[in-house]
Parts: C-alpha cells; structure tokens; sequence
C-alpha cells in the first residue's frame, strides 16, 4: 500500500487501477512512481475517483496519440495547472486539449506552459472573484472593449459572467477581430507577460475543439497502445 503526500490516496496493488498507472508509465516513458504522483495530483485538483483513471489515461493518449506532445510532456504540464484551472471552472478535457494545442504550436518547455496556463488561470479567478483593480485591469474597461466585439460580460441577470465562458465566446469570434484588439483583450485577460500563450490558444482553437471532439470517442485507447508496445517487444 503507498501512500502519497499525506492525502487519502491508496493503491492496493494488483487491482484494475494499479494497472492502468503501470500502463501509464510505460505509455509514457516515465518512472512508475513519479507518473503515478503526476496523476495522482492531476486527479486530486479535479476531484475525480480513482476509479476514473482508465478514462483519465486515454484521454492523455488520445491527446499524445494527435499532438505534437509526449505524454510526459502532457503529464507535466497538467501537474503545474490542473489545480486552478479547476477552481475556474474549467474542465479537464478542456484543459488537456488547451495544453495539447499550445505545445503543438510552439513546443515550448511543457512545464513553462503549465506554469504560464496556471498564471493565466489565477489572474481569470480573481477577476471573478471581482478584487482585480490595478493599473493593466479595470473591469470598466474591459466591459466597453468586449461591447466593441459584440459580447456582454454581464448575464441576464447582471451579474458577472465566468471568465471561463467569456473567453470561449472570444474564440468563437477570435477569426473576426482585428489584431491590435486581439492584444488588447488578450492582455486585459491574461495580463502583460503571459498574454502571448493566450493569443497562441486561440489562434489554435480549431485545433483545440478537434482534440476535445476526439476525447469523447477514445475508450480503450491506451490499453491499444500498450498491446501495440507488447507486440513489438517493449
């Protein structure tokens, strides 16, 4: 029995779970221990059930499997966001497919995305929570400059929408909105040093709602994989 950082997260081994952290690792090409605390802690920050990681893995395979990624890469970059990005709302899947749609575009260093994704998110949260008032984000401000694009902030009832909903109306209109007001959008969202990794997201949407498309469809994907190792000797 393993027990890891203290939390409540037991692996009896032989069981189906075990199995699919084995399989994991070797799909990976990452030591057993530190791929399963990878997705022990990506499993946490989103509250899933052990009993999810099948589904889990095959959604990292299907991303490994379509992206120019590795899913060490995957792994890495999942472990230094997923814990805020869950507090904006944003779900797994989603998230996966963002992190497979930017290192496809750039390869940059998979943790740096992680690390630039959770800044991003931790600046998106607080502007929910209404507290970000400073020099680079005034909510007035980025009210009157999504009005210019043709999107309400506020819901019917006139309460703030979630950043999380406001930036997937952004892409669903991003084709259509000139360049130096992408920037200026990008920036208030995403603030002056990370907003390039914003604008690469969007510029990359397409890629990103054909990667979620594929997680829904990808059952069994990494036992597939795992077999095609085996026959081939690994």
């Amino acid at each position: 029995m393993v027990l890891f950082r203290g939390r409540n997260l037991e692996f009896i081994k032989g069981n189906n779970m075990t199995d699919s952290f084995f399989i994991l690792s070797k799909l990976a090409n990452v030591d057993s221990n530190k791929s399963t605390l990878y997705l022990s802690n990506i499993m946490h920050n989103y509250k899933m059930s052990f009993n999810d990681s099948s589904f889990v893995i095959d959604k990292i395979a299907f991303v490994d499997n379509n992206a120019s990624i590795t899913m060490k890469e995957i792994l890495i970059a999942l472990n230094q966001s997923s814990h805020v990005a869950k507090s904006i709302g944003l779900p797994f899947d989603n998230l996966l497919a963002y992190i497979g749609a930017i290192i496809s575009a750039t390869r940059m260093d998979s943790e740096d995305v992680g690390k630039n994704l959770s800044i991003i998110f931790e600046r998106m949260r607080i502007i929910d929570s209404g507290v970000l008032e400073n020099e680079d984000f005034n909510i007035r401000s980025f009210e009157e400059s999504m009005l210019l694009i043709g999107i309400s902030i506020k819901n019917a009832d006139f309460s703030n929408k979630k950043m999380i909903d406001i930036l997937e109306e952004i892409a669903n209109k991003w084709d259509r909105i000139d360049y130096f007001k992408k920037v200026e959008i990008v920036k208030l969202i995403a603030g002056i040093k990370q907003y390039p990794i914003l604008i690469i997201l969007l510029d990359n949407w397409f890629f990103v709602e054909t990667l979620l498309e594929g997680e829904k469809k990808c059952f069994g994907l990494a036992n597939k994989n795992y077999d095609i190792i085996l026959k081939n000797g690994g």
